[in-house]
């Protein structure tokens, strides 16, 4: 083999390894986690009239996009079986034990939140807080021996106390929690249970087979599918009333409007249209493009 070849091939196995990444952890998932994140240290700055710090800031969003491969790696490093059953239910593609093995799948995943929660250290105190929120609910959800994604309704409750919590790591960036804070997140909370309630909609049948206790599987994929858009309504509803009561600021109802149309994967309306290498850079990792979006705002507007 030349060594034009083997520099190919070199290349050829690094794209699969940052492709398999990329399935372990669902990008596609912590994009939108990330989104409300950026949308938490927006309306920080907006409120409290702070200076804008980009690097702080693209730091704090490496620790919190750690600690969410973190959960979303350690949940498949417990879920083989149930994602072979998925598999031949649903299609759905097994990532470890197939393309990665578990043990090197968890070894990956410690290290990132072992990477996320040292750069954890240097932000401040009620990040730290919020960091830890998530990876100990993220943990118990996931890891025997309690593991309550399988015990409803602490399933459902667990998912909702997470909601909140990217939003206020965000937040918490350049100061501490309040109960504002907690308010404003609500809306991104809600919005957050819509695509809950719709994944436990599809995946209902799935669920039931694998032992998984979801709302859809305890009263069934209509009424989760109907609670579903009524939390995206919520969601939108609790946005305009924050803007109405002097809560929010127009440029953060805007942008909030923005994040949705994001949250909804607005560009697959036009997916036909886009050429192929920008739908490989937008499908896992349009949270960039919002970043820059944000940063727009706060500098300009």
């Amino acid at each position: 083999m030349s060594l034009k070849e083997k520099k190919r091939m070199h290349k050829l196995g690094l794209i699969q390894k940052l492709v398999t990444f990329s399935h372990l952890v669902e990008l596609t998932t912590i994009n939108r986690w990330l989104a409300a994140s950026v949308m938490g240290f927006f309306y920080f700055i907006e409120t409290l009239k702070e200076s804008f710090n980009l690097s702080r800031l693209f730091i704090s969003l490496m620790a919190i996009f750690l600690v969410l491969c973190y959960v979303m790696a350690i949940n498949d490093c417990f879920d083989v079986e149930d994602d072979r059953i998925k598999s031949k239910s649903a299609g759905k593609k097994i990532i470890v034990s197939e393309e990665i093995s578990i043990r090197d799948a968890l070894l990956l995943a410690l290290i990132m939140l072992g990477l996320g929660m040292t750069i954890s250290c240097f932000i401040s105190k009620s990040f730290i807080v919020i960091i830890l929120l998530i990876t100990v609910l993220s943990t118990f959800y996931s890891v025997p021996p309690i593991r309550y994604k399988q015990r409803f309704p602490f399933s459902t409750l667990g998912e909702f106390i997470g909601s909140f919590l990217p939003f206020l790591s965000g937040y918490t960036i350049l100061g501490s929690a309040d109960f504002r804070a907690v308010i404003v997140s609500l809306p991104f909370a809600l919005f957050s249970m819509y695509w809950r309630f719709h994944h436990e909609s599809v995946f209902h049948e799935v669920d039931r087979k694998t032992g998984k206790v979801t709302f859809a599987v305890v009263y069934g994929q209509w009424i989760a599918k109907t609670l579903g858009y009524t939390c995206l309504l919520l969601s939108t509803l609790v946005l305009l009333i924050l803007f109405i009561f002097g809560w929010s600021s127009f440029n953060f109802l805007f942008l909030s409007g923005i994040y949705l149309l994001f949250m909804l994967g607005f560009w697959y309306w036009f997916y036909e249209y886009i050429p192929r290498f920008v739908k490989n850079v937008i499908g896992p990792s349009w949270v960039l493009l919002f970043l820059v979006i944000a940063v727009i705002f706060l500098v300009f507007l």
